[in-house]
Parts: C-alpha cells; structure tokens; sequence
C-alpha cells in the first residue's frame, strides 16, 4: 500500500509539473466547469448547459484556494493517478501484488489517461477511477443480495453520475451485464432463488440513483451532438486514437483479455463476472460514435485481464503445478516488459499531449481574464474569438466575465450554447476584421468589449489600425498573446443608420 501511495505521488507531481511548466492552463475543460460554477453564483451565464455538479464545484473550490491556473493544474494532475488506482483496488481484491501493480501502472501511464490529463478531462478520470468499483459492487450484491450490499452499489453508481454523464453510462452497461450474468452463472442457487434474493433488494439498490434521474432527464432533453463533432470516430479508429500506436499490439492485448475472460467465465472464477461486464462498456464504447466514451477500453482490459489471470489448481500434480508455474512466469515477463514499455514512452507522449492541448490556451491569456474581470461591470457584452475553433472564451468566463464565446459547433453539446456561439463567429467573420462592416455589426450589437488571442489570426492589422485612428475601437489591453479592444461606438448605435441583419444578434 505504501509503495502503491508513493507511485501515485510520483505521478501526481511528475504531471502536475509538466502542465504548470506551460503556464496557463492546458486544454479548455477546466475552463468550462470553472464558468459553470460561477454560473450557478449568477455571474455568468452557461446558456441551457447542464453538468454534473461534483467537478464544477471541486473546480470553484480549488480556483479559491490556489488561483484559476494551480486549481487547473493540480485537478488535471491529482486526477490522472484515479483510473490505475481503480483498477489496482478492485485488482488486489482477487489477485496478488505484482499482477495489480502491472495493471494500475499500465492504466496509469496509457496514452488516453494522459491525453485526458492533458486536455483537462477530469470529470472522465474521476469516473474510471471509480468504474471498477462500481461493477465489483454489482457483482458482490448479486451474489449475496441484501440490503447493505444493494444500497453500496447504488450509493457508488450515484457517485459516478454526479461526476461524469460518459462514465456512468459505461458503469450502468458494465453493472447491468455484470449482473444479468452473474445471476445465470456465477452464483450456487437456481435462478429462480437468485432472482428472489435480488428482487427483494432492487429497490435498495436503485434508490441512490433515483435522486439523479431528474437531473439526467434534464440532460437528455436539452443535449443534442452536432453532426461532425470532432469526437465522433468508433470501432477500430477511436481505438487507435484511445490506445495509440502500435496498433497491433492493442489487438493482441484486447484479444487475450476476451479469451481470458471466456475461459475464467466457464470455470465461474472469481472477477470473471466484473470482467465480462467491463468489456461490454469497453465494446458499447467503442461503437456509439463518441470516442471519449472509448476511453474505457484501457481500464476495462487492464481490469479484466487482471481479474482473469489463470491460477493454476492445488489438486493438480506437482508436474503440472510445475509447468503452470513456468507458464505464468512468462505470462507475467511478457505483461511486465509491455508496461516498461509504456511507462518509458509515457514522458514524451505526454509532453507531446501539452503542447498539443495547451496551444488552445496560450500562456498569458488568464492574464486578459483577469485583466477584463476587474473593469467589465454588470450587463457590459463581451465577444471572445476562439483559438482554432476552440471556446477559447471560456477562461474568460471562469474568472466571472459573461461572454458570448465564439467556437466551431462540433465543441458544444447543448443548442443554446451554438447559437450563442454562432452569434459572436458571426461579428468576428468579416474577410477584413474589424472592417467598417464589422464595426457597426459590432456597435448595433452593443458590445463593449472583444478578446482576441493573437492565435486566433483574424484580425486584419490595416483595418484594425484604421478603427483605432477613428476612435471606433481602443486596443485596451494587449500582452503579444491576447489583445482586448474596448469597442468604442456601441453607444452611438441608437443614431447609426445602418440596418443590422436580423441573424446579427438574435440573443439580444
């Protein structure tokens, strides 16, 4: 245990380190749970987004303690360690040290825990640090339902929907399965009797839950994924994009936890049942069309192949005993030096995930943040342009500035946060901005402020020096990584002559 505290440590401080080395925060996910609780204090407004509320409020705590971008760093970090410990957990409770620590490092150290690490994708690795547990609740209340049982495994579940919308549906699919075939194989009664037992605590298990169905409701009434979203890849290439390369090897790793599993099911041993269970969630992930939630596919074969691993018989003679045991030494060499393997890579590819990620937040813009949220007053319209087609703007918004925050549609999940989007892609769209066009767009909209990181590469210098020398804008702030202009006209819009589209500002 002390061993296991103090690689969980190392990795804790190892990313941290590498994320705060870029500055401002990496990725734009912070951000947006960061804006979502400052929402909820009447600040800033989110639009129809709904979100679980565990991580925003972490979030919001942590940005009071230490600042927006040590609470950025230190929840990306401190959550990366929570998918291997997961499976370490449930791993030790059926099978020795070695083969736990094997599997909680290669979880720990895989390429899609640190692209989520790096990305800002904390509310997903809190979930998998507690999926395994969720499943080992189900199979345990199964096989001996009663009430204490049944309210664990509805108490975590409940958990893990409070966290993360993606993962508890990975945890339902994996509890539901775990259990239908827990309850037809796993268990020394009929299945009359079984189902008897279990029905009896059904209610137990499900009323944790029950307090989050009209939350979820409410999610699925409002959330709508635009077509052509940048996460929509399944099957073989979501996996190449979860797992990395090579390829191969990922197959072979996927096929030999399949045909663990099937053996270890057929002779009802111990965590086969929580095993099948976490590769039907692997499998569902991996072929809606969502690739985040294939990110379950590392901890459900680690899980799984861990849970499954053959354990040679005591009745068997010394012969035999003899050859298991030289069959599991190589078993054990070969899973040994895959995750060397992994954790030598692991360094450079996760550096290589913060420059990908961080360059959505260039170091510097929670300057202009901050900067903005100690003049913009109450009711001042603040446009932000993105980086990339990313919602940069949502730093803004973390630090208490509403903003309409420009983005590409495929960033956002919930209709009303696209037409806001869509709104401010539209006054930063001139060919020359900020053209005389776009100037009066601007001031018939009536906002006073614009944030431009310089990443964006959408402003036209010769028309922006020509906006200043007329005084229709004023280059507020400007740190070489994001300029805020304070748009000077808005004012005058009521003796502007000039007829504004009725698509300019449809959320006025």
């Amino acid at each position: 245990m002390a061993a296991v505290a103090f690689v969980a440590v190392l990795f804790v401080v190892w990313r941290t380190g590498v994320l705060a080395a870029h500055g401002d925060p990496v990725g734009v996910d912070i951000g947006n749970v960061l804006r979502i609780a400052r929402s909820w204090q009447g600040g800033v407004d989110v639009d129809d987004v709904v979100y679980p509320p565990i991580v925003p409020l972490l979030a919001w705590s942590a940005q009071a303690v230490v600042g927006t971008a040590w609470a950025a760093h230190l929840l990306q970090g401190l959550a990366s360690v929570a998918p291997a410990l997961g499976v370490w957990a449930v791993s030790r409770w059926f099978r020795g040290p070695a083969v736990a620590a094997a599997a909680g490092l290669a979880v720990g150290v895989a390429t899609g825990t640190s692209a989520a690490a790096a990305w800002g994708g904390v509310p997903q690795l809190l979930g998998l640090g507690l999926l395994p547990g969720v499943v080992l609740a189900a199979d345990r209340w199964v096989r001996a339902p009663d009430r204490r049982r049944a309210l664990v495994w509805g108490g975590w579940l409940l958990l893990v929907m409070m966290i993360s919308t993606l993962v508890a549906g990975a945890a339902v699919v994996a509890s539901v399965v775990t259990i239908v075939v827990t309850v037809l194989v796993g268990v020394d009664r009929s299945v009359g009797s079984r189902l008897a037992a279990l029905l009896r605590s059904v209610g137990w298990a499900l009323a944790p839950p029950a307090l989050a169905i009209p939350w979820y409701v409410d999610v699925a009434r409002v959330q709508s994924l635009p077509d052509g979203r940048s996460t929509e890849l399944r099957g073989t290439a979501a996996l190449t994009v979860v797992l990395g390369p090579p390829a191969w090897l990922w197959w072979g790793v996927a096929a030999a936890a399949i045909i663990a599993t099937a053996t270890a099911l057929r002779r009802d041993q111990a965590g086969s049942t929580v095993a099948i269970g976490l590769l039907a969630a692997a499998l569902v992930g991996l072929l809606i069309g969502e690739v985040r939630a294939a990110y379950v596919v590392p901890t459900a074969l680690a899980t799984a192949l861990a849970l499954t691993w053959p354990v040679g018989s005591a009745d068997r003679s010394t012969t035999e005993r003899q050859r298991d045991a030289r069959a599991s030494l190589a078993r054990a060499a070969i899973a040994w030096a895959v995750v060397v393997w992994m954790v030598v890579l692991a360094p450079s590819r996760f550096g290589d995930q913060v420059v990908s990620y961080g360059r959505y937040t260039p170091d510097g813009t929670l300057r202009a943040a901050r900067w903005l949220a100690d003049r913009a007053v109450v009711g001042d319209r603040v446009v932000t342009a993105p980086v990339d087609g990313v919602p940069t703007g949502w730093w803004i918004e973390a630090e208490g500035v509403d903003a309409w925050v420009a983005a590409r549609a495929e960033w956002l999940f919930f209709p009303g946060e696209r037409r806001t989007a869509a709104v401010a892609e539209e006054l930063l769209s001139a060919a020359s901005w900020p053209d005389g066009g776009a100037l009066e767009r601007l001031e018939a909209c009536g906002v006073d402020w614009v944030v431009l990181p310089a990443a964006w590469g959408g402003v036209d210098e010769d028309a922006l020096d020509r906006a200043v020398a007329a005084g229709r804008v004023r280059i507020a702030f400007d740190d070489g990584v994001t300029t805020v202009l304070a748009v000077g006209g808005s004012a005058a819009n009521a003796e502007s002559d000039v007829t504004v589209p009725a698509w300019v500002c449809p959320i006025s």
